[in-house]
């Protein structure tokens, strides 16, 4: 079992590296390594990863969908913009 926490660190340094890139897909890697951890805190017995997999969850979820919807007004914004000019 050593191995998953290795793994599983680099996964979120991953996510984080592509979120921080402005790459959607970083925060969606991240929101689906808070199951893993959960998954590592019940194969464990180590609660704890459980409790802080939920508040990184919550905090992946938030970004993800504060940036997807700046993305799209962008997106529509930008795209009239274009059009227009």
């Amino acid at each position: 079992m050593n191995y998953w926490s290795y793994i599983l660190t680099a996964v979120g340094v991953t996510a984080l590296y592509l979120a921080g890139k402005g790459k959607a897909v970083g925060w969606l890697i991240g929101l689906l390594a808070q199951l893993l951890w959960i998954g590592y805190g019940i194969a464990t017995h180590q609660y704890g990863f459980i409790l802080s997999a939920v508040a990184y969850g919550y905090v992946y979820t938030r970004n993800a969908l504060q940036w997807l919807s700046l993305e799209i007004d962008s997106i529509q914004w930008g795209d009239l913009e274009g059009d227009l000019l």
